[in-house]
């Protein structure tokens, strides 16, 4: 692992933050060779031959099957698998006092030149089978052998130091540039292979490593020992080497304060909320015919979040069934004080693949219609057409809701062709073009075609069509002349919070589309 670059395929990381966390140097060593967001995803990426080494992100590693497919890839493939974490596992009062008894030297105490330092935290696995079962003078060599190996491991210039607890624990640190981590690697893989202590007697150990980096002029081998610790903890079943990586335990800081917020928010909300954009009709009169409910997440915590950032923070936390329910039950609310006050318009609620899949989703839908005494034909639940397989599997769900009196539109409609079978469905009320395809459609004939087509196959069976994204009056004037008559978008109307969307529904009655864009 000396010369060249070593080909690497990252699992669920950013590559920036990855190559961040080993040092600004580090890209000059690892060649990025994949990218995949899922651990499954890692197979056909090797297959292919494109790397030598897989890294792994924290949250994948407890996802179904993780284990197995780690296996697999050090069985057949014969990689090395490094676990990126954030050190949280083991907290300094779980660290065992044997490793933690080597002395609180800085890097420049230990006479090298490299540009960061490595703190490593190694556990022989088999150590106290070999005390058992090996003579007590050849069980009382190894860690002198181990020692020995360690240091032919790591150029002189590395100022390696090392303490032993007397047991199977080590902490090594030593000075490196940005390949600190193939370093542990090579050092894990001499561990790896039968060592020979003495005359007819060779040994194997199987280590496993937790490794933390530092920069040089900053890092003390006391303050990077507790991340190694507890980078180590993520290893024990999981692969040999484990890298605590501080972007990403600040990353996974911002997301646990945001989950504690999103959790305040749902028991008493203050900056959680619904917005609400109508859909219009694309005449020029532009008549309100709903309103379509879009979540707003908290301000609190937000640390930069995006939509989706918060999404998978609801449902790492647990939360993410609270949070639909909530804006169910939110959404149905405003719509039924809007009827109350000679404003009625359905309201558009979007639904996840997995509440189609939960025979409770339609009792949650029952109770929030029946607490909020909204009709249930106000009520329209879009959902997105990758649901196609979810339905076919789960046909009491759906007919639970249709027999319910409520509204399905099939969103996104010609992003992909799993949506057309599903035009048939009687349980179908309604589709939602595709945004990408309405935007394209005035500089592109063959959008525009597909569009047209989609639309004219949806009238003639009696589905209403909105077309998502609407930005131009060009884009008006094709979709109008292909049949489609409502739409949706931030040029047509934004989404507003609920105070405004009665206001503007007042205004807005009798006023022309022009008069309403100026």
């Amino acid at each position: 692992m000396s010369g060249g670059r070593f080909p690497v395929v990252l699992v669920g990381l950013d590559a920036q933050e990855a190559l961040a966390s080993f040092g600004p140097d580090a890209g000059a060593r690892l060649q990025l060779t994949g990218q995949v967001s899922q651990i499954e995803q890692v197979l056909p990426v090797l297959r292919e031959g494109r790397a030598d080494l897989v890294m792994v992100e924290q949250p994948l590693l407890v996802e179904p099957g993780a284990s197995a497919v780690m296996q697999a890839i050090q069985d057949a493939w014969h990689t090395p698998v490094v676990l990126l974490v954030d050190g949280t596992a083991v907290s300094p009062l779980d660290r065992a006092p044997g490793p933690c008894a080597i002395s609180p030297v800085s890097v420049a105490d230990a006479g090298g030149g490299g540009a960061h330092l490595a703190v490593m935290t190694l556990q022989i696995e088999r150590h106290a089978f070999l005390r058992d079962t090996l003579p007590a003078e050849v069980a009382a060599a190894v860690p002198g052998v181990v020692l020995a190996l360690l240091r032919h491991c790591l150029p002189a210039s590395a100022g390696m130091v090392a303490s032993h607890d007397g047991g199977g624990g080590w902490v090594l640190a030593w000075q490196a540039g940005g390949d600190a981590v193939l370093q542990a690697l090579a050092l894990l893989d001499a561990l790896q292979c039968p060592l020979s202590v003495a005359r007819h007697h060779s040994v194997r150990l199987e280590p496993r490593a937790g490794l933390a980096i530092g920069q040089a002029a900053f890092a003390r081998i006391d303050s990077l020992l507790n991340p190694a610790l507890g980078a180590m903890a993520y290893t024990q079943g999981r692969g040999p080497l484990a890298v605590h990586m501080p972007a990403l335990a600040q990353r996974h800081a911002a997301q646990r304060a945001a989950a504690e917020a999103l959790a305040r928010e749902l028991a008493q909300p203050r900056t959680l909320s619904l917005a609400y954009q109508p859909v219009m009709s694309l005449d020029e009169d532009g008549t309100v015919v709903a309103v379509d409910a879009q979540l707003r997440w908290p301000t609190e915590a937000a640390g930069g979040l995006t939509a989706r950032g918060w999404a998978h923070v609801a449902e790492e936390a647990g939360l993410r069934d609270a949070l639909d329910d909530w804006v169910l039950r939110e959404a149905c609310g405003f719509a039924a004080r809007l009827r109350r006050g000679g404003q009625g318009v359905p309201v558009s609620v979007p639904i996840r693949n997995s509440q189609l899949m939960s025979s409770a989703f339609v009792d949650l839908v029952a109770h929030a219609l029946s607490e909020s005494a909204l009709p249930p034909d106000q009520l329209e639940l879009v959902f997105h057409e990758s649901a196609m397989l979810v339905m076919q599997d789960h046909r009491e769900v759906v007919s639970g809701l249709h027999a319910l009196g409520v509204r399905l539109v099939l969103d996104d409609m010609g992003a992909a062709l799993s949506s057309i079978p599903m035009l048939s469905l009687p349980v179908i009320h309604g589709v939602r073009v595709d945004a990408t395809l309405v935007q394209a459609m005035e500089h592109d004939v063959a959008s525009a075609r597909i569009v047209n087509a989609m639309v004219t196959l949806a009238h003639n069976l009696g589905l209403a069509v909105v077309a998502k994204g609407v930005g131009s009056p060009a884009q008006i004037e094709a979709l109008q002349a292909g049949g489609c008559l409502l739409g949706l978008g931030d040029w047509l109307a934004p989404a507003l919070p609920p105070a405004q969307v009665s206001a503007w529904l007042r205004q807005s009655a009798g006023a022309s589309r022009a008069d309403r864009l100026h």
